[in-house]
């Protein structure tokens, strides 16, 4: 029973009539609440901006996301203040998007909203496909943002609910001895956007907590890491952020890491069902955009091959900068063959920070950190690619399919093997800007 309010009193404004998708949301939050360092909140730019997981693994942070979509600070107050009840983490992590807003939801209304369909509850509300992003949502779509506006000379006060609020939530923070650090996570910004941004300077230093305003740095690129052309970040920006935000709590903040110890051995086995999970979502996606972004991703080395012939790169400006994304902006070679119309082909090794491109088609082989890699072309002139010694050719050959343009090979980094096969056909569909 307990668990049972305790999962209405943090369901999310906009998730009110689905009771079943906020307690899978937060199921591992719920069930072990007293377990966790690091707590998130915010709106839906933090939800899809910050991924638990990926903190776990690089520095063995015990975080969750608790932000919620379409959620003014008020409510985000009142989720706060519903999990530090069951909770004693030792940093929250609170989002200050959309502060100036004058629309409040306190906790009255969020629980008679809940109150009209609380009779109507069973057991199959608290069931389904439990969250395995500790509370993210990873946004798979890839589009090509609206401008960002310029950042003003001047810093405007901000009256209004949201601040109220915000002041609220870093106070009850303080009382409770936890600490807090805010932050305004990237998007392509408005001229009020910015100005919330720069006023939240203002708010962090009279209390005195840390402050990132991601708009005044250079952590995303805009151009690749947005989901939709105005507001949220797709996974590649996320991951960015995540590595960014990791860092920063890494070399300020004491918070232990975890890894190693026995309490926490299952967050190894959530990683690998976080891991899982992306994989099984590239595996069915079908546009050539939306994977090369989801490639830009530590977790997975590949080999790319892209038949020159097929002329993909005029059919989305996007291309080459989604592949220059996976390689971290160190392609030297792409250029050429975007402008030659040469067959490309890149293999990139997370693990050892390794990079190979090749457009002149000669063979080569390299040793990676998942095997040998051996590039080169057979007896009828087409390309081949065996890895880690094996007899098996990991590209289809131009007779058995003369549509073939893109072939992908996804390695887990974690442990070198073979993660996934995907191709892509010459008549790839045409990006338009907008389309999410």
């Amino acid at each position: 029973m307990a668990v049972f309010l305790f999962a209405a009193g943090i369901r999310f404004l906009t998730k009110l009539s689905d009771p079943g998708y906020a307690y899978s949301k937060n199921r591992d939050f719920i069930e072990h609440s007293d377990s966790y360092d690091v707590l998130f909140f915010g709106n839906s730019h933090m939800a899809n901006g910050v991924f638990p997981m990926e903190l776990w693994n690089d520095y063995g942070i015990v975080s969750y996301n608790l932000a919620g979509f379409g959620l003014p600070m008020p409510a985000i107050y009142w989720v706060m203040k519903n999990a530090l009840d069951e909770s004693e983490p030792a940093l929250v992590i609170i989002d200050c998007y959309n502060l100036a807003s004058e629309e409040k939801a306190g906790r009255k209304e969020m629980l008679a909203a809940y109150h009209d369909r609380r009779w109507d509850l069973d057991q199959t509300d608290f069931e389904g496909k439990v969250n395995v992003q500790k509370g993210a949502e990873i946004a798979f779509d890839v589009v090509s943002p609206n401008k960002m506006a310029q950042r003003p000379e001047k810093t405007v006060e901000v009256d209004s609910v949201g601040v109220e609020y915000l002041r609220r939530m870093i106070e009850e923070c303080q009382n409770r001895n936890i600490e807090v650090m805010l932050t305004y996570l990237p998007f392509p910004a408005s001229e009020e956007d910015w100005e919330e941004a720069l006023y939240v300077e203002d708010i962090a230093r009279e209390y005195e907590v840390s402050y990132i305003n991601f708009l005044d740095l250079s952590v995303v690129d805009l151009a690749v890491d947005c989901s939709d052309k105005n507001s949220h970040l797709n996974g590649s920006g996320g991951r960015k952020v995540t590595a960014y935000i990791g860092k920063y709590i890494d070399e300020h903040y004491n918070i232990a890491d975890h890894r190693g110890e026995g309490a926490y051995a299952g967050w190894e086995e959530d990683y690998r069902q976080y891991t899982r999970y992306k994989l099984d979502v590239m595996a069915q996606t079908e546009t050539l955009d939306k994977y090369l972004m989801m490639l830009a991703d530590p977790a997975f080395d590949c080999c790319i091959y892209v038949d020159g012939e097929a002329g993909i790169w005029r059919q989305n400006e996007m291309y080459m900068p989604l592949v220059e994304n996976i390689a971290g902006e160190r392609t030297e070679k792409l250029s050429q063959a975007v402008t030659s119309g040469g067959d490309y082909f890149l293999m990139v090794d997370n693990k050892r920070r390794g990079l190979n491109e090749n457009v002149d088609g000669k063979q080569f082989s390299i040793e990676t950190s998942f095997g040998n890699v051996h590039y080169g072309m057979d007896e009828k002139g087409n390309r081949t690619l065996f890895l880690q010694a094996g007899e098996t050719d990991y590209f289809l050959k131009t007779s058995q399919d003369n549509n073939v343009a893109v072939q992908i090979v996804v390695i887990n980094s974690a442990d070198g093997s073979i993660a996934g096969i995907k191709r892509f056909g010459s008549g790839l569909p045409v990006y338009t800007q907008g389309d999410s």
